[in-house]
């Protein structure tokens, strides 16, 4: 194939999948995605395909699929163009969101020492200053109790990662990312009780749900009312 059409062909499957994804046809992004990672050409171009599909997959509710894709696509990236820090620091941030956040979407967790390289990966690849990515990999850290549910973590502990998402929460707003303050007050409030301090968890939880008119991700709004209905039950 001339490399022009091939190049052609992959960008536009790439986008096609992206459009499938955003209009919820999950089935179709996953196939156009799977079908540019067949045209790709180089670790980059794999990275890109592989990321793509992994956004399908994790909209899909197919956790042990996105983490894995998402893990192969920062590990492609990272070999093929180590200095696009931001671009790795976000990959990997995406990558741990399935086990910390997520982990009911999962058959199979990874060991806690596999999710902790990939965070460290992310954190060692960041750039000063506010980005969507520093947020997502604060939100993916304050929520490792969340795999213990609090076991073998003090109260100071936890009040740090309680800390942790409130700053990403505000991070979130000044960048203008509603959907990354809600889930870092997520976050926040998972922290909360897990602290016993169910009146906190719902004053945090009030504040998430402010947040709602601003959300368009059915995932994040399930979660939220489901989270609210949690807090009120620890009353």
């Amino acid at each position: 194939m001339d490399e022009s059409l091939r190049s052609s062909a992959f960008e536009h499957l790439v986008l096609a999948s992206q459009v499938a994804r955003r209009k919820v046809a999950l089935a179709k992004a996953e196939r156009l995605a799977q079908r540019a990672g067949d045209l790709a050409e180089g670790s980059l171009e794999r990275s890109i395909a592989l990321e793509t599909l992994a956004e399908a997959l994790f909209d899909d509710f197919r956790g042990d699929e996105a983490y894995r894709t998402f893990a192969e696509a920062a590990e492609l990236r990272l070999a093929s163009t180590p200095d696009d820090r931001s671009h790795l620091a976000y990959l990997f941030a995406r990558t741990v969101e399935m086990p910390v956040r997520w982990p009911g979407i999962m058959m199979h967790l990874p060991s806690l020492e596999e999710v902790g390289r990939y965070l460290d990966l992310g954190f060692e690849h960041l750039s000063p200053g506010d980005s969507e990515e520093r947020a997502r990999l604060f939100i993916a850290r304050s929520m490792r109790p969340f795999s213990t549910f609090g076991d073998g973590y003090t109260i100071e502990q936890l009040q740090a990662h309680l800390e942790e998402a409130e700053a990403a929460a505000e991070m979130a707003g000044r960048l203008g990312l509603p959907l990354l303050a809600s889930a870092a007050l997520d976050g926040a409030a998972g922290a909360a009780i897990m602290q016993g301090r169910a009146s906190l968890m719902i004053e945090i939880d009030e504040r998430r749900q402010e947040l709602l008119p601003l959300l368009d991700d059915p995932g994040e709004i399930g979660d939220m009312y489901s989270n609210a209905a949690l807090a009120r039950i620890h009353v």
